[in-house]
């Protein structure tokens, strides 16, 4: 854009955030985070008609994102902060992790998403197989202090896949690791 006002796309009242982009550009998909979960839901607004809709089945979910061929959004429940993915194909949710999770980020190939989990109170960072609901740790996160935000720590994932995370250095600072295979 050249400038100009900011415009409200919508007005529902509640605390819209995390929003993510279709493949597109032409919509954005958003959930309401500070909500009580039976109150919150997915929203997708039409970035041209100014329409939004809630996602079908979508109550109780926040931090959507959609998948790079636009045909699922994974998305995290409130309620136990399991990863569930939604099929626009089949117009169902199905789960893909019983472990706690934040902040999906899908792989650029679209056949995986990874996340933020604590498992025996070990942060890392993890990757879970959408066709096998595999998970595994791509890289641990216990060794490195991380700064408390107000929605927590953060993760996320560079062009390459590469995972990217916040650190504690008396700063806010982003970092991606580089791996090594180590042959044995």
């Amino acid at each position: 854009m050249n400038g100009g006002g900011i415009l409200s796309l919508s007005a529902s009242g509640k605390s819209e955030a995390d929003p993510d982009w279709s493949a597109d550009d032409s919509q954005l998909v958003f959930g309401n985070v500070l909500e009580e979960p039976q109150d919150a839901a997915i929203h997708t607004v039409d970035l041209k008609s100014r329409l939004v809709r809630t996602s079908h089945g979508s109550e109780g979910y926040f931090s959507p994102r959609r998948s790079p061929d636009g045909r699922s959004i994974a998305a995290v429940r409130i309620s136990d902060r399991r990863l569930d993915f939604f099929d626009f194909a089949s117009g169902k949710w199905a789960n893909l992790t019983s472990m706690a999770s934040g902040y999906p980020s899908w792989s650029h190939d679209g056949k995986s998403i990874y996340f933020l989990s604590s498992p025996a109170g070990q942060r890392g960072i993890w990757r879970v197989g959408i066709a096998s609901h595999k998970a595994e740790e791509v890289a641990s996160l216990a060794e490195v202090d991380q700064p408390a935000t107000i929605f927590g720590t953060w993760v996320g994932l560079a062009p390459d896949d590469s995972p990217l995370a916040l650190r504690n250095l008396t700063t806010e600072d982003i970092y991606a690791w580089t791996f090594v295979t180590i042959q044995r």
